[in-house]
């Protein structure tokens, strides 16, 4: 959020800063280098999975963002238009099935998912939950 603010307040708003990839941002702000991947073109989604946890566990920032125009026509199962922090990520083994997902950081705590494996989901049991 922070970084959020410093990029709107260097463009002067954060109207200004509309469809901008976190990315450069965290470049621009702090002259790391940085990376974008978009998930539609990847082949190999558990080479992007294994990227996920490698930059997680050697501490960079890792983020997620989805734009107006990638979103679902049921806003009730949409992330809104903003990067969120990927704060971890998580393997599980449901019903058989490997499941894999991202905890997300929600900047905003006006909008929650409210799909699958959200707080609220049926997905999760008490053994899962632990």
């Amino acid at each position: 959020m922070l970084m959020e603010k410093a990029w709107a307040k260097l463009h002067g708003s954060y109207c200004m800063t509309r469809q901008g990839y976190p990315s450069m941002v965290y470049a621009h702000l702090t002259g790391a280098p940085t990376t974008r991947i978009d998930h539609n073109s990847v082949e190999k989604p558990n080479e992007l999975w294994a990227s996920v946890k490698l930059a997680h566990h050697k501490n960079y920032i890792v983020s997620a963002c989805r734009y107006e125009n990638d979103l679902d026509s049921n806003p009730s199962n949409s992330l809104s238009s903003y990067s969120y922090t990927i704060m971890s990520t998580l393997s599980l083994k449901v019903s058989g099935h490997k499941v894999k997902l991202f905890k997300l950081r929600n900047p905003w705590s006006v909008f929650e998912w409210t799909g699958d494996w959200s707080d609220k989901s049926d997905k999760w049991t008490e053994e899962l939950r632990k």
